[in-house]
């Protein structure tokens, strides 16, 4: 997280610093079950419903998870405004445009005919394992960290890292 939010519930690592300093133009996806550890995991909010709100007000797009089946109610509640969710709902059909997961035809996807023994096919499995060794970035303190330049440590994890 940033300043006291987790990172799905901090408006400003998404919004401010991601949209805002970085001018990205894409979606935010949160992990799995990320939103109900807003509230389960950091007690942030208390209660899911909330969590759900916070993610979304804070830029949060789509979730992994059944949280954001919760945003009617939020609204409802007035925890979140129609524009939050048009926005939210704005980008996330652009990214699909862009991507042209929502052309038709025959050459709408050209994956479409590649049959699943393929795709997961061990030669696949392996260079999918060997990109994900090979694709982990982690911050390097060389003289101050790239965000926050004065600050001499940085701690990044999750709930998951107190599972056992």
């Amino acid at each position: 997280g940033l300043n006291g939010a987790p990172a799905a519930a901090s408006r400003q690592l998404l919004t401010d610093i991601l949209r805002g300093e970085w001018d990205y133009k894409g979606h935010v996806i949160s992990d799995c079950d990320t939103i109900s550890a807003i509230h389960t995991a950091y007690h942030y909010t208390s209660s899911v419903l909330e969590a759900a709100a916070a993610a979304l007000q804070a830029g949060g797009d789509l979730n992994c998870g059944p949280e954001y089946s919760l945003l009617p109610l939020a609204l409802r509640s007035g925890l979140v405004s129609p524009q939050s969710i048009d926005t939210a709902v704005s980008r996330l059909l652009r990214s699909r445009i862009l991507t042209g997961d929502l052309d038709q035809g025959p050459t709408a996807d050209p994956y479409a005919d590649i049959p699943l023994s393929v795709v997961d096919s061990a030669p696949h499995r392996a260079l999918a394992e060997q990109l994900s060794r090979e694709s982990v970035v982690l911050l390097k303190n060389g003289g101050g960290f790239p965000l926050m330049p004065n600050m001499a440590t940085l701690a990044a994890k999750g709930a998951a890292a107190e599972m056992e």
